[in-house]
């Protein structure tokens, strides 16, 4: 299955039509995440990727590291998340101003301590993050015609004319803000960017692909990347 496909618009506007309750339920982020949110600028308070990477840092984070999210959206849900159930520092940005507004508001109302910013990617980060983590934009641009339109939606969705745009970007930037045993968490739908495009990517990348996280039957997959050395995935 593929974006190109002659299904994928309307099977894209089936999937926006079904989950938008599901996605847009307060209560059900309670029961997913245990945080209580409030109305933001996006109505929709998550995603299938988000459910993986939370998989994905609950493997992942241990006490005392230092962590990054990137793209925290309005409700900064895996940052909040992660901040309640582990002794860590955690530091979320977005590109968004208003976005980031809302994630300080989200972050408050649940009693936790996150240091939240304006930042395009690492731009306003600084010193070197244990785990990255970002549910990276990674629609193709021809792609987003006929989605149900969003506000930011070029924000969320964008991948560039392939998908792949932010991912290179990303790939390039993170080695000078990972520590010498850090690790990249890339949450992607393979409905948009393949294992094998991906692997190709990474290959070429200072980067090693140390494996995937999948949830079934969720399409997304988190892709564990490390620089030189760290330990393969169990």
């Amino acid at each position: 299955m593929n974006s190109a496909s002659w299904y994928a618009q309307p099977l894209m506007r089936l999937n926006d039509s079904v989950s938008e309750r599901l996605r847009s339920s307060p209560l059900l982020v309670r029961v997913l995440f245990g945080i209580r949110v409030e109305r933001g600028v996006r109505k929709r308070y998550w995603d299938y990727t988000t459910l993986v990477l939370k998989k994905a840092l609950s493997r992942f984070v241990r006490p005392g590291l230092r962590i990054l999210e990137i793209g925290v959206g309005d409700y900064a849900l895996l940052s909040i998340y992660v901040a309640k159930h582990f002794p860590v520092s955690v530091t979320g940005v977005d590109i968004v101003p208003e976005v980031v507004v809302n994630a300080r508001r989200t972050a408050l109302a649940n009693a936790v301590r996150i240091d939240l910013r304006e930042s395009d990617m690492f731009s306003q980060c600084d010193g070197a993050y244990d785990l990255v983590c970002w549910n990276i934009p990674s629609v193709p641009r021809g792609a987003q015609q006929g989605r149900q339109a969003q506000t930011f939606g070029d924000v969320i969705w964008d991948g560039g004319s392939d998908g792949t745009e932010l991912i290179r970007r990303c790939l390039d930037q993170a080695p000078g803000y990972l520590t010498e045993r850090g690790r990249l968490l890339l949450g992607i739908n393979p409905f948009y960017v393949s294992g094998a495009n991906l692997s190709r990517i990474v290959a070429a990348s200072p980067f090693q692909l140390e494996g995937s996280i999948g949830a079934w039957p969720n399409p997304s997959r988190v892709f564990v990347l490390a620089l030189g050395g760290a330990d393969r995935v169990a």
